[in-house]
């Protein structure tokens, strides 16, 4: 049928724009074309991801407008029915179905408005990133810088930048790593806290406070009222916690909050232990607290007939501090929350904006960036040291994920284009980094070494953005050789947003092995590990695109040469596109900026939340990008949208849940 036929079809379709009418011509005309074509692998019964009883759901299929498309994707293409099946439905009848979604995901009436279900309520613990952060604000306590970029006249740094200082707690602490979910360890549902996990926060709280009462600028955030001066020291104690407990719960409080941690003081107190000894004990106590280690929501109260409504004030300052900061409202957070005033769009916008401007935003790139990018356990990477040993120079692999970090935060401190992660004529490097791209011919000295600065002479277009930096080619690989596998798919993960499946447990993975006279090479290996069916519908998604990747090799360095052949940096998708070495990926990439730009709303959304996104998250998602591209893909307009999105500011009302 030719192309003029197969749009006078779809116009002539009766197809409706309302749900009623979207499921009555669903349940007429299209349900029986997919119960004849699509039922024996979408039934109900089925173990797949696409059911055919989603789309009796108009309601469903537009608030799921990324599924929608992922759809009409396997449609257009004619990748589904598979071409094995015999039964295949006609010009026709594909196109009737794929213009049934197509209005259906696309009628504005279908709207849901202020009722969109903004996701599960869970408690969410603070993580060990989070404690740390949040004890730091909470106390003033002294920090040490680890890093810094700069630019000093007549040292030998070998490119320009700007100042840059970044500090963290120097606290001794011995909590475990967090469980990691959907990418990040801020995940609710993860965040448990069993006994043993008690226990040692209980033992870092002895710690803190120790570390409090001896400093004396820290001290005066717990004894701002001194003993002595006209009031009893119960008073003074009570007084004294009234301030710190709001601050540390994030809320006001009241004097049944404050009333046991009082009666432990009096307790030490009686026990002949000095004033300041015996305010140590409540304030341990209070950092154990379900209301200071938990993150407690409970909304603003609605009618019993409304499922969803907005958080509160205070809710709402902690949501965005933790997510911009990885810690507590600052003082102009609780007073606007106080006031009742930070629930306006115009103002959180306002808030929003100062807080990307402070360097607390820092949090925002070292504690997301690496577990997006999948590089925050670089370090635990053990490339085979015979074969490369300049991995393992002392402070590298901490330098790549560094370099990533820093990369990141420029874009939120300069408010650039989202794009700029995919390709940049910079990059943020320190000597050791330069040594190892070849910026420099010598070993860097002590100062070099550890200053990052700006570097403008990445060579050409290959390098730059995050696709090609060290630490990503680094985890993406064996410790043998490169992964075109493993690179194609953390490239369908962390850029595309299209991840896929997991492989299929009767497949055997590729055999490692370093035999240099082996007759098949690792291009040819895997065009034989395509050949099985079980494999070969993401192996023609991954592989093509692990090869642009090519030219970097195990541990991220440069190379035109693998041994003694030629790199053949060539990828050819499935649609026929060529892709030549990293810039023609990083072309290809910008090509379809919108789905880069919808992968880094949906991993920043889930980072925001601490939940995995649902098909109904979808609308904020598409609005979020919709932003972004009447904005220049600002990053400031990504982190605004966010926190003025539905799910980010609303809840399902009802008592939350802890883990």
């Amino acid at each position: 049928m030719n192309r003029l036929l197969l749009i006078v079809v779809v116009l002539a379709a009766p197809l409706a724009s309302h749900a009623g009418d979207a499921a009555a011509v669903f349940a007429k005309e299209v349900r029986p074309l997919l119960d004849q074509y699509c039922a024996d692998c979408h039934d109900a019964d089925t173990e797949t991801a696409f059911r055919l009883e989603y789309l009796q759901n108009p309601q469903r299929v537009h608030d799921s407008r990324k599924l929608a498309t992922q759809v009409l994707t396997q449609l257009h293409e004619a990748k589904m029915p598979p071409k094995k099946q015999k039964a295949q439905p006609t010009d026709a009848e594909r196109q009737r179905i794929i213009a049934w979604i197509e209005t259906t995901r696309n009628d504005a009436t279908l709207d849901a408005g202020d009722q969109t279900d903004p996701g599960k309520v869970v408690l969410r613990r603070l993580n060990r990133y989070e404690y740390a952060k949040t004890v730091r604000d909470l106390f003033s306590l002294g920090m040490k810088r680890t890093w810094t970029y700069f630019v000093a006249p007549g040292k030998s740094v070998p490119a320009e930048g700007v100042e840059y200082s970044k500090r963290t707690l120097n606290l001794p602490w011995n909590l475990p790593p967090d469980e990691v979910d959907y990418g990040f360890d801020n995940i609710g549902d993860v965040l448990t806290l069993p006994p043993h996990l008690m226990e040692a926060y209980f033992d870092v709280a002895g710690l803190v406070v120790d570390n409090v009462m001896a400093d004396s600028r820290a001290r005066l955030t717990v004894v701002k009222i001194q003993p002595g001066e006209g009031k009893s020291d119960e008073q003074v104690a009570r007084e004294n916690l009234m301030r710190l407990t709001a601050r540390a719960f994030r809320r006001p409080v009241t004097d049944e909050d404050v009333q046991p941690l009082v009666e432990l003081f009096l307790l030490a107190r009686a026990k002949g232990e000095p004033f300041d000894k015996a305010m140590k004990v409540p304030v341990q106590a209070m950092l154990v607290t379900p209301d200071f280690l938990y993150r407690v929501e409970q909304g603003v109260a609605q009618k019993a007939t409304q499922n969803v409504g907005p958080i509160n004030d205070y809710e709402l300052a902690s949501r965005i501090s933790y997510f911009l900061w990885s810690s507590l409202p600052d003082t102009e957070l609780f007073r606007l929350a106080s006031e009742g005033k930070l629930s306006d769009p115009a103002v959180l916008e306002q808030q929003v904006r100062r807080m990307l401007r402070d360097p607390k935003v820092e949090a925002l790139a070292e504690h997301f960036a690496p577990q997006w990018l999948q590089i925050e356990n670089i370090q635990t990477v053990t490339p085979d040291p015979t074969l490369f040993p300049a991995f393992y120079k002392r402070f590298l692999a901490g330098a790549m994920r560094t370099e990533a970090i820093i990369f990141f935060d420029s874009v939120i401190i300069q408010d650039r284009s989202i794009l700029d992660l995919v390709n940049s004529d910079t990059t943020y490097i320190n000597g050791y980094l330069a040594e190892f791209y070849g910026l420099i011919k010598r070993s860097p000295n002590k100062y070099e070494g550890f200053a990052f600065w700006k570097a403008t002479t990445m060579p050409e277009a290959r390098r730059g953005g995050v696709m090609t930096m060290a630490a990503v080619g680094a985890v993406t690989s064996t410790p043998t050789r490169s992964s075109p596998v493993k690179r194609g798919k953390w490239m369908l993960e962390a850029i595309l947003g299209d991840p896929p499946p997991p492989p299929p447990a009767n497949v055997e993975p590729l055999k490692e092995e370093n035999d240099p006279n082996a007759t098949l090479t690792l291009r040819e290996k895997l065009e034989q590990h395509r050949a099985n069916a079980n494999c070969a519908a993401c192996h023609q998604r991954m592989d093509p695109i692990g090869f642009a990747m090519e030219n970097i090799d195990a541990i991220g360095r440069w190379r035109e040469r693998d041994g003694t052949v030629p790199v053949d940096a060539t990828g050819t998708l499935k649609d026929g596109t060529t892709i030549q070495g990293t810039i023609g990926l990083k072309a290809e990439v910008l090509r379809c900026k919108d789905e880069f730009a919808r992968c880094l709303t949906e991993h920043l959304l889930t980072y925001a939340l601490g939940r995995k996104l649902e098909w109904y998250d979808e609308p904020a998602t598409a609005r979020i990008v919709s932003a972004l591209q009447n904005n220049d893909y600002r990053f400031s307009t990504l982190i605004v949208e966010i926190a003025k999105s539905h799910p980010f500011r609303n809840t399902r009302q009802g008592a939350a849940t802890a883990r």
